[in-house]
């Protein structure tokens, strides 16, 4: 029922145009047979009528004939059955010619043969012996049933593709019967209605099927339809799913709904990504004020400080020197000093990582061959020793042009991930670094692939963000100043990571020349 309630329209037009190409059919059935009938009647009548203008303009020759003898005696010259055939030809061409397309003659019983045979209106060349082959015997058989009866006979003949009435009466001579004379026309050229009959029933039977998969087609398309309906309200919901691509006209609208939803999808991360480079951005402007501020009233103080607990450690090697013996008061012991002055380290490497972002990120621009660098960077964590059975692989593209860059900066870029790396590899594992020039783009693209633990996925938004660690003693500057470098070099940096599979981490760096370069090192 619903299959119908559905496709209800499409199924009474379908209908309807079947009854009346149904209708049609039968009209012009019913039509062509009249006409049929009537071209049939007439040309039968015509050749009754020919047949008896032949039999009775013929009678004259054929009683002179028989009353000279000519049908009973024996022998007869070739000479004198020329002559016969020749007056009947005459006798036949001059009655035949007043219906065009008639053909007829004569059939004697003493000859057992067909003489005066003529097609008048035949065009050139004229036939000049009897029957056609084809035609001969049933001519024959009607001859010798009009003989036996004794009675003209008309009666119509098919073979394919000839159609022709066919006329034959008696030829009586002195009361007996010396022959036959015989008429017929053909009529096939006059009955297009049996071509144009199958024509139509073809016409028919393919305009039905024609519409029947019309119908089949709408009703696919219709479902075709309705699925990509369906998952258009499933895209609105926000979901990845795309729309099912078909062939055809709805497979284009199809891909370009997708191209659509896939742009916007597109336009959609970028302006959050955007989004939160503002928020970045605007984070690390106040953070840079903030910093600025702690950095100069911090610093001092603590140089002070170092200073003073390095005085007393003096003072007290001194001690020790000059009375071995005495005994010690333990006004600050060995850890405690290490202590002080380790935390004071570690401030002062905070207040030099956050000095960072007040200064510019990429200040010794010079030309640097980026493979080389790689290399020294790789051997310096290398030779660092992190205890772990760690494999770098390198693969480096030769098309790599040498580039305008802070190598200071960058290696530190390219250090802070290789170790990252390292750490997030448990016992052993591999670390690749491969290296690729971009030409359409214009870019040399860096990417370090390890096999580590990877980076949760609800924390990769916030890698970048200042301060933002999940290590129990980091600062969680690393990838800020990381990402702060590679964006005053004019390239981008991103991590593609998968829990328990690793992360690939891609640098890319535009083709500067060097008159770019080196105005951005003035500025």
């Amino acid at each position: 029922m619903k299959f119908l309630r559905i496709h209800a329209r499409a199924i009474l037009l379908a209908t309807a145009f079947a009854a009346i190409i149904a209708v049609v059919s039968i009209l012009v059935h019913i039509s062509l047979k009249q006409w049929t009938a009537e071209i049939v009647d007439t040309n039968t009548t015509l050749t009754q009528v020919v047949v008896g203008q032949l039999n009775e303009s013929g009678h004259a020759v054929l009683d002179s004939l028989n009353q000279l003898g000519f049908f009973s005696r024996e022998p007869r010259t070739m000479d004198d059955i020329h002559v016969m055939d020749t007056r009947l030809k005459e006798v036949s061409s001059t009655v035949l010619s007043r219906a065009k397309g008639m053909e007829g003659g004569f059939f004697f019983i003493a000859f057992d043969e067909f003489y005066g045979y003529a097609f008048p209106t035949s065009p050139p060349p004229l036939p000049v012996y009897g029957p056609p082959p084809r035609s001969y015997n049933m001519i024959k058989a009607q001859v010798m049933e009009t003989l036996d009866s004794n009675a003209a006979i008309v009666r119509l003949h098919k073979f394919d593709p000839a159609i022709f009435p066919l006329a034959t009466e008696p030829i009586i001579v002195n009361g007996s019967a010396l022959g036959v004379v015989w008429a017929r026309i053909h009529i096939e050229r006059e009955l297009p209605t049996l071509k144009l009959r199958q024509v139509i029933n073809f016409g028919a039977v393919a305009s039905l099927l024609g519409f029947i998969i019309a119908l089949l087609i709408s009703m696919n398309q219709r479902r075709k339809i309705q699925r990509i309906h369906a998952d258009l309200e499933i895209v609105k919901t926000g979901s990845a799913h795309e729309v099912t691509e078909y062939r055809g006209s709805l497979g284009y609208i199809g891909r370009s709904i997708n191209s659509m939803v896939d742009s916007l999808r597109k336009e959609h991360g970028r302006r959050e990504h955007l989004e939160r480079e503002l928020h970045r951005k605007e984070k690390m402007a106040s953070l840079g004020k903030l910093i600025a501020g702690v950095a100069h009233e911090v610093k001092t103080p603590l140089a002070i400080i170092k200073t003073r607990i390095q005085i007393w450690q003096q003072r007290k090697d001194d001690l020790k020197k000059s009375h071995p013996d005495a005994p010690q008061f333990e006004v600050v012991s060995d850890d405690s000093m290490n202590l002080v002055i380790n935390e004071i380290d570690r401030l002062s490497e905070m207040v030099r990582r956050l000095l960072f972002f007040t200064k510019p990120k990429a200040e010794q621009l010079r030309k640097t061959n980026l493979h080389d660098l790689l290399q020294h960077t790789v051997n310096f964590v290398e030779t660092k020793g992190v205890g772990k059975d760690v494999d770098i692989i390198m693969d480096f593209d030769v098309n790599v042009p040498q580039l305008y860059i802070d190598p200071n900066a960058m290696e530190q870029v390219l250090i802070n991930i290789i170790v990252n790396s390292i750490e997030s590899i448990r016992s052993a594992g591999t670390i690749t670094i491969t290296t690729r020039f971009d030409r359409g783009e214009n870019v040399v693209k860096i990417m370090i692939d390890d096999n580590g633990i990877g980076i949760p996925e609800e924390i990769q938004p916030k890698i970048f963000d200042p301060f933002f660690t999940t290590k129990e003693k980091g600062f969680g500057l690393g990838l800020s100043i990381c990402y702060e470098v590679i964006v005053a070099h004019g390239g981008t940096i991103q991590f593609t990571s998968k829990e328990e599979k690793g992360t690939l981490c891609t640098i890319e760096l535009p083709i500067a020349n060097r008159n770019q370069s080196e105005r951005s090192h003035e500025k």
